[in-house]
């Protein structure tokens, strides 16, 4: 006998399985959608309510107020506000609910995180601590170095096969979020690292009993692909090793990729493709960071400056 609390799951997975082929959801992503989901049905079920066939977004409201209770951050409130609202619109969408109740449910507002990002110095002693006298050394030098020459994400770095590696063109072919790829060029001193890398250490990493990684460019010691955690480990030993103090993570380098790159004078929408940011909005969160290029821009032109 199927139970109400089945037809919740049934519903869920058929939403989760709609994002995966239909719109190239990550498995990162997809897992994150379905703890939101999985929360929001035993909130419901706990109520005495089974069944996502609501009448309004009463019910939303008071799930996302408990959540805020138990310590939710806000940020975190909105993302799953977003998987609800989101989840809600495609259940209408297959006449499995009568009608979208939560496209009426606002948005709590968040005050924007502000990125931190390491001065030029920093990223220089960062992507040369890594020793170029063992294996592992060499491959975190390559590695360091696209990370900052490309600003790409940790899922793009660790995920990229040799395929779409170009060192003669120097540009690098990413895959973002949705799937949805992009092309990035990087810098001469990454050609260099990345070419020491797949000429010295990346073959004999391979050659571990079980490696099966041969596809990708960056690999484990062991032969297998690098995890996130592992991304997060390195980059950390790496920025105490040279004395950057503070909570580091492998998203710093990003940040300053992006932040070096507006305060060089490159255009806004130039910094977004690079990016992979599918809205503007979310690379402007980085234009605050530029106010000491602004200022003199003010003072040189401005009459009474």
């Amino acid at each position: 006998m199927v139970t109400e609390n089945d037809s919740n799951s049934h519903h869920i997975k058929a939403f989760l399985d709609y994002l995966e082929v239909e719109a190239g959801v990550s498995d990162h992503t997809l897992k994150a959608y379905d703890q939101d989901l999985c929360r929001f049905s035993s909130y419901l079920t706990s109520r005495d309510i089974y069944g996502f066939d609501l009448r309004d977004g009463h019910l939303i409201l008071a799930f996302l107020q408990d959540e805020r209770r138990r310590g939710l951050a806000q940020r975190s409130t909105a993302r799953r506000l977003s998987t609800i609202r989101m989840f809600v619109r495609f259940l209408a969408a297959e006449k499995w609910i009568h009608h979208d109740y939560a496209s009426t449910v606002a948005y709590p507002q968040l005050w924007k995180k502000l990125p931190e990002f390491l001065a030029l110095e920093q990223v220089v002693a960062l992507c040369e601590a890594p020793s170029p006298e063992s294996l592992v050394g060499l491959r975190d030098r390559a590695l360091l170095e696209m990370y900052y020459a490309t600003g790409a994400r940790v899922s793009e770095l660790i995920s990229m096969p040799l395929e779409a590696l170009n060192l003669d063109l120097q540009y690098a072919k990413l895959a973002g979020k949705g799937r949805k790829e992009r092309i990035v060029p990087f810098s001469d001193r990454a050609r260099i690292q990345l070419q020491h890398y797949l000429k010295r250490a990346r073959a004999t990493l391979l050659q571990v009993r079980g490696a099966d990684a041969d596809h990708l460019v960056f690999v484990s010691y062991r032969g297998k692909q690098l995890t996130r955690d592992r991304i997060f480990q390195l980059v950390r030993h790496y920025a105490r090793q040279v004395g950057i103090d503070g909570k580091i993570s492998p998203h710093i380098l990003r940040h300053s990729f992006a932040t070096h790159l507006l305060e060089g004078g490159a255009d806004l929408r130039v910094v977004q493709e690079l990016l992979g940011h599918s809205n503007i909005t979310t690379t402007e969160i980085y234009t605050h960071l530029d106010q000491s290029r602004l200022k003199k821009v003010h003072r040189k032109f401005h009459p009474r400056a």
